[in-house]
């Protein structure tokens, strides 16, 4: 992980040495305050010198774990891409230098746009962090650009960020771009079936039909189920979430849903006040509802539009799956925001933070591809994850005692335990799980140290 972050150039060997030096402190401290992190004053003060130097920016710290992601993806035939913006918000009096307004004149931040790649296979493995798009609101809440068209109206990132993704990778790999009902929007649906981009999209609107000008949850409304399936529902809790993204995804309780299966190929009509270069866009909708939903739940129903056939069941439900698939973003930024405790870092600018941002990527991609592994890998050998010593120090450490030749989800299970975790909790958090890390990393450095010692 860290070798990964230490292959920046800054041009500069004290920046360079300085970087790497932040990136261990990081590592051993995720989630301590930048105080906590760094060991004496010297130290901290380097550390946001570094922040603020010109010569560093979050573009030149983000292209190795780029370049990780890109060599990831490329090895797999198939990856999903999955699309995502959430907003960071920074407390305080004091208005920090190039930051603008979220949701309220009051919060003071910006936004990331992300897209992270995902294996295509069943395992939904978290490669990285491909693509990022960052910026700020300006003006006020009553006074921004809703100008239909502007050439920077904020919607157009989405098409922006598919882009980049699409050209960073090779031809050979197909790519899935999946993304929430925030990116349902013509010019966006435009640009992607126009550049014969593949896609699964929530959708948001009650789109017209070309063929009988009808709605389509009238044409949706009549069809024959094709196919059932339970699934086991995640709790959403409240949190601090805007309205928007609230009313999209609702809170509710851990279940177990029924769903069903109507599937249907239309075409969309493109209104006329739309810049658009196709005036209608045939596509595949599936349609997935809850049946017998818990009265004091709200039922679970989208419609899906995609590129994808939908000529059998197995199309239907991979494709449902590949949409599934978006929440492990969203846990991403979980671990950004309280794992990592990014919001609460106190950097004076939008510049400076931004270089936090690209510090902090990598290291929370690191605890999401511990979690992910720990839950997905049956019989998978742990020596492809851990190091034969780290194997080593906890085949000998009394709380763990590991057995030999062990699949990675003892060793991850073994892990949480130097975390402490308790095994009839279920299965472990990220942040139990970075516990054990830490542990388990400091003991690999002493151990290194004293063999290297004899």
């Amino acid at each position: 992980m860290s070798e990964e972050l230490r292959n920046v150039n800054f041009g500069n060997l004290h920046l360079t040495k300085r970087f790497g030096k932040i990136v261990d402190d990081l590592l051993e401290h995720a989630g301590e305050s930048f105080p906590d992190t760094f060991s004496n004053e010297s130290d901290l003060e380097g550390a946001y010198r570094f922040f603020r130097n010109e010569k560093v920016d979050k573009d030149k710290v983000l292209a190795p774990h780029f370049a990780s992601t890109i060599i990831k993806a490329n090895q797999c035939g198939k990856i999903l891409a999955v699309h995502d913006t959430t907003d960071f918000i920074f407390s305080g009096e004091q208005r920090r230098e190039g930051l603008g307004f979220i949701n309220s004149v009051k919060n003071q931040g910006f936004l990331g746009h992300f897209a992270m790649a995902v294996s295509g296979d069943k395992k939904r493995i978290p490669l990285g962090i491909i693509g990022l798009d960052t910026y700020v609101r300006e003006g006020t809440p009553k006074r921004r650009n809703y100008v239909r068209n502007a050439v920077d109206k904020e919607s157009f990132r989405w098409g922006r960020l598919v882009d980049e993704v699409s050209n960073r990778l090779e031809r050979k790999v197909e790519i899935v771009h999946v993304m929430d009902s925030e990116g349902d929007n013509y010019q966006l649906l435009d640009h992607l079936v126009s550049n014969n981009e593949r896609f699964v999209i929530r959708l948001c609107h009650d789109r017209v039909l070309k063929q009988s000008e009808m709605k389509l949850s009238e044409a949706l409304s009549g069809l024959s189920i094709i196919c059932e399936r339970e699934v086991e529902l995640s709790a959403r809790n409240k949190g601090k979430i805007n309205p928007a993204e609230r009313k999209r995804n609702p809170v509710r309780k851990t279940r177990t849903a029924k769903l069903c299966f109507t599937a249907l190929c239309i075409d969309i009509n493109v209104p006329d006040r739309v810049k658009a270069k196709n005036k209608s866009i045939r596509l595949n909708i599936i349609r997935v509802e809850e049946i017998n939903p818990p009265n004091e739940q709200e039922k679970i129903e989208w419609r899906l539009i995609t590129t994808e056939l939908i000529d059998t069941e197995e199309q239907i439900l991979e494709i449902v799956d590949s949409y599934r698939a978006r929440w492990i973003i969203e846990e991403y930024f979980k671990v950004l925001k309280t794992g990592c405790k990014y919001e609460q870092r106190q950097l004076e600018s939008y510049k400076t933070l931004l270089v936090a941002l690209g510090l902090f990527i990598p290291v929370a991609h690191r605890l999401l591809l511990l979690r992910s592994i720990s839950r997905n890998s049956g019989t998978t050998p742990a020596k492809l994850v851990l190091t034969s010593t780290q194997l080593e120090i906890l085949s000998l450490h009394r709380a763990t005692k590991l057995k030999e030749s062990p699949t990675v989800r003892e060793a991850l299970l073994a892990v949480a335990k130097l975390g402490g975790h308790i095994k009839n909790n279920g299965d472990p958090g990220w942040l139990t799980l970075w516990r054990g890390y830490r542990k388990l990393a400091a003991a690999e450095e002493i151990w290194n140290l004293k063999n290297s010692d004899q």
